[in-house]
């Protein structure tokens, strides 16, 4: 279970270590973690000021360095090609700190809220498809899970509690059930060991993940210092107790499952998403960083559109490079935020590691996404869009979803097809003698019916870019 921490603990403790002179890092440098293969890699810590520091690694690296005056120290590594074996790291200066059990292969990083730490297990009335057998056969050595200790703090920190995890029928069950079942499929497929780093909160904004400087141009999101019961709510006291202790390590990649506490502010996350993915990024230092996310899924809401958020999160992907977006409209559940199925979700983000990280082909990936829109000859719209070599499907189900409005800007329900051989839709109603707007699924629920080949389902979207405050209420 993850534990909620006072920040105030921790900088004690941290105090602590340096007046003991001891040699530390931070605490997921720790057995059963997992490094990043083939790659130059940061390891770092602090110890008195000016003491030498030396690393040994079992696969026959090493290091050295000296601390700075207020005793700070890191060293660079080349880690070697998985090869499946157990290895030790060796740290000396005032005192000796071993890391046993550690392996090499890829590493990524999940944050986010409920939905990301979501467990394999569920929850309470909130079952999760598949959970009891993906337990039964979770025993793999080459699997690792961090945890992250619930932390708030005022200003950024060094270090965060957790701790790394064999997958097992023991650990599994209390884990992220997004982040295993995306390193199960990464360690069943790519045939390496996979560390997933969980650093998440349910019910968290995203601007408590943001840092401060990034917030400085909304005053809204000015961090207050009163306390109350949903600090963790608060600008910034995430990013700097959640996230910035982890600046430097080492990952392939990024995931990102969060959405639902904005949801009443879409057009303010259309800027604040992809500033905080671009600061995530220059913060660690890698502005390349593969950065991949789940698209939430609607919900029934009285009072604003869950479909202003999705169309946000989808524009990130235009304006954001390295992004990819997992849509899940066919898998929501119109009465929760929670969908069950986690374990299509966990494989659809891996599908976008495969293509676009591991250079594996001819496999799906992406949801077909609007393109453009013409008018045929009989006067009906037809919609283009950008879809794999297996084009466009409805799977036998019959085409719905489809709305168009003329210049009254009044939208109707439509007819629908597929123009075979295309990856083209042509829309139409009777009811709109010519039409000059489309959307689909532009409302807080809906059955899918449009999918790619592969069985990755189109997300809800409309083709106008009329005021919004005219539309969909």
């Amino acid at each position: 279970m993850k534990k909620i921490i006072n920040v105030t603990g921790i900088m004690m403790l941290l105090c602590v270590i340096q007046l003991s002179a001891q040699t530390s890092l931070p605490h997921f440098f720790s057995d059963n973690m997992v490094l990043q293969q083939n790659d130059t890699i940061s390891i770092w810590g602090m110890d008195k000021s000016k003491t030498n520091i030396t690393i040994k690694t079992s696969w026959g690296e090493e290091g050295n360095t000296k601390t700075s005056k207020n005793g700070k120290w890191l060293i660079k590594l080349i880690t070697p090609v998985a090869d499946n074996k157990e290895h030790e790291i060796i740290i000396q200066g005032s005192s000796t700190a071993t890391i046993k059990n550690v392996m090499l292969g890829e590493v990524w990083f999940a944050s986010g809220q409920s939905n990301m730490t979501m467990l394999v297990k569920g929850g309470f009335n909130q079952p999760l498809s598949g959970s009891n057998d993906a337990i039964l056969h979770s025993n793999n050595r080459r699997i690792r899970m961090w945890t992250s200790d619930l932390v708030t703090a005022n200003k950024p920190n060094d270090n965060i509690g957790g701790s790394w995890e064999v997958a097992n029928v023991k650990n599994t069950p209390n884990f992220s059930a997004v982040g295993y079942f995306f390193a199960e499929k990464l360690e069943r497929v790519l045939d390496v060991p996979v560390g997933i780093v969980l650093s998440g909160w349910g019910g968290t904004p995203i601007e408590s993940w943001m840092d401060k400087e990034s917030l400085e141009s909304y005053p809204e999101y000015s961090y207050h210092t009163n306390s109350d019961t949903l600090r963790f709510r608060q600008p910034s006291v995430l990013w700097n107790s959640m996230i910035h202790p982890f600046l430097g390590l080492k990952v392939k990649g990024m995931l990102w499952y969060q959405g639902e506490s904005n949801w009443e502010h879409p057009f303010e996350y259309a800027e604040l998403f992809p500033k905080m993915i671009n600061t995530w990024r220059n913060q660690w230092g890698d502005g390349d960083i593969p950065f991949y996310y789940v698209q939430v899924s609607p919900k029934d809401r009285s009072d604003v559109n869950t479909a202003f958020l999705l169309e946000a999160q989808e524009k990130t992907m235009d304006v954001t490079k390295h992004t990819g977006m997992v849509v899940i409209h066919d898998i929501g559940e119109c009465w929760q935020i929670h969908p069950r199925e986690k374990q299509t979700i966990g494989k659809r983000l891996a599908y976008w590691a495969f293509s676009k990280d591991y250079g594996i082909e001819n496999i799906g990936y992406q949801s077909p996404r609007y393109k453009s829109m013409t008018e045929d000859a009989e006067g009906r719209l037809l919609l283009d869009f950008e879809a794999d070599a297996g084009g466009l499907s409805t799977f036998d189900k019959e085409l719905t979803g489809f709305q168009v409005a003329g210049s009254d800007r009044i939208f109707y329900n439509a007819k629908a097809h597929i123009k075979w051989n295309t990856s083209k839709v042509i829309v139409w109603s009777e009811k709109v003698k010519k039409p000059i707007a489309a959307s689909y699924l532009f409302d807080d629920c809906g059955e899918t019916t449009l999918f790619s080949g592969a069985g990755l389902p189109v997300g809800s979207f409309r083709t106008d870019d009329w005021p919004d405050e005219i539309l969909y209420k």
